[in-house]
């Protein structure tokens, strides 16, 4: 229990930083993507779109998580154009890169608080 308690700090500062960074990312897809509905394959508007800021949250959420991001990026480009896909690939590529580098940073941390 005593190193859980000696993470916790880390962690609600990764927490943090994760919705701040997702804050961002989805501020970009609302200004990249504003104006233009998104349409799934059967033309209707599919629920993982950059319409609202909580929309684009959610959506971020999905991406990152990696659970049918690419059916997000195949409706942005199908909406958008082929170069939407950039931005899709971009928020995958430095969202997972990032937040698994400073996991393994906050637990690399935590061995040696508790190594010590």
């Amino acid at each position: 229990y005593v190193s859980l308690a000696s993470c916790a700090g880390a962690i609600l500062a990764q927490i943090l930083f994760v919705v701040l960074t997702m804050s961002i990312f989805a501020i970009m897809g609302i200004q990249l993507f504003a104006g233009y509905d998104f349409v799934d394959a059967d033309g209707e508007t599919p629920r993982t779109n950059f319409n609202t800021f909580l929309n684009a949250f959610l959506t971020l959420f999905l991406i990152l998580t990696a659970e049918g991001w690419n059916e997000v990026m195949y409706d942005g480009m199908r909406s958008v154009g082929w170069f939407s896909a950039f931005y899709f690939v971009w928020v995958v590529v430095m969202g997972q890169m990032i937040f698994l580098n400073i996991f393994i940073a906050m637990l690399m941390n935590s061995f040696v608080d508790v190594l010590i």
